[in-house]
């Protein structure tokens, strides 16, 4: 089952930390999260620019559509 992880504070490690255990699964940074250090995460592009962090980031659109591509879905 694939599972993605929604994290909004970057100060959550127990949340990063199940996250980065959850072997398959995919971790999305939102609000304040882009701030968070970890590897390997999509974050939301609209959050890096309000925030004037640089970076790729996903559209809606591309957030929309991995949800949808995942099986469950925890927002930290």
């Amino acid at each position: 089952m694939k599972t993605l992880h929604v994290l909004r504070n970057p100060n959550d490690k127990k949340a990063r930390d199940i996250a980065a255990n959850d072997e398959g699964s995919s971790v999305l940074l939102i609000h304040d999260g882009v701030y968070a250090e970890t590897e390997n995460a999509y974050k939301c592009k609209d959050d890096l620019n309000a925030r004037d962090l640089p970076g790729d980031g996903l559209t809606y659109d591309d957030i929309v559509k991995l949800i949808v591509e995942h099986d469950k879905v925890i927002v930290w």
